[in-house]
């Protein structure tokens, strides 16, 4: 039984091809290749021998399967393609493979940012229709606009305004909330809810932040505070949101 089972294994390389790419041994690659392996053979979740190396940073390995004709546009199960595994996949950006493969067309986004006062329910400080007033003195939706280009790289993503061809568009709705909590002051909290289309597509749906269960609340005790605290927790956030975003781009092609 164990010699049909080594006889099969040779018969068939590109099983050990896709084991020899993930593990980067660009000699063993070498040789299943020449004995017949298929470049583009795929393993249960779609992923062929290019993607599996770049998505374990094997940059010889990837180098020596592009020479030999292998895909880079070719996609899993899941929509990544090799560049995405190596850029998203893992904990940390391969860069030596990232400059190997070619990167993406940067996809043209038109951002649509804006902030609602749904939560401002009630203030210990001030009335409450001179809540939304005080709140547009904060330009929330400058800040987080602000730290969204500053956090952007790659190329990955061209903004552009309105009324210029756009390949996407993404909406951000900045919720601060605010209710007056006697003798201590008032509980702030925050959300950020953030919808991308392309092309008619929903491609994701997802709130950052929150302030329920204890999560992104704090009790401010004057409205000077508003300002710093709802700024201090949008920085942290726009790096998720903008990552979160790439990936869903990168993950649906053109």
């Amino acid at each position: 039984m164990l010699t049909v089972l080594l006889w099969l294994a040779w018969a068939d390389p590109s099983g050990q091809l896709l084991s020899a790419a993930a593990s980067g041994k660009t000699a063993e690659v070498e040789a299943l290749l020449a004995r017949g392996a298929q470049i583009e053979a795929a393993d249960k979740d779609g992923r062929t021998p290019l993607m599996l190396a770049a998505g374990h940073n094997r940059a010889a390995a990837v180098k020596l399967l592009l020479s030999k004709g292998a895909n880079p546009e070719a996609r899993d199960r899941q929509g990544w393609t090799a560049y995405g595994l190596a850029l998203l996949a893992g904990h940390s950006p391969h860069e030596d493979v990232l400059q190997l493969l070619p990167q993406p067309a940067p996809v043209r986004l038109l951002v649509e940012s804006r902030w609602v006062p749904l939560k401002l329910s009630s203030s210990c400080f001030m009335p409450g229709p001179e809540l939304e007033p005080e709140f547009e003195k904060l330009h929330l939706v400058r800040f987080l606009t602000g730290e969204l280009l500053a956090v952007a790289g790659r190329k990955l993503v061209e903004f552009v305004e309105a009324g210029q061809p756009a390949d996407a568009q993404l909406r951000i709705e900045i919720q601060p909330g605010v209710a007056c909590q006697a003798q201590t002051g008032d509980r702030l909290t925050l959300a950020i809810e953030v919808q991308l289309t392309r092309g008619g597509r929903a491609l994701l749906n997802r709130s950052f932040g929150g302030g329920f269960k204890g999560l992104r609340t704090q009790t401010a005790t004057s409205p000077a505070q508003y300002g710093p605290v709802f700024e201090a927790w949008i920085k942290p956030t726009v790096a998720p949101i903008y990552w979160a975003v790439v990936e869903a781009l990168l993950r649906s092609g053109p």
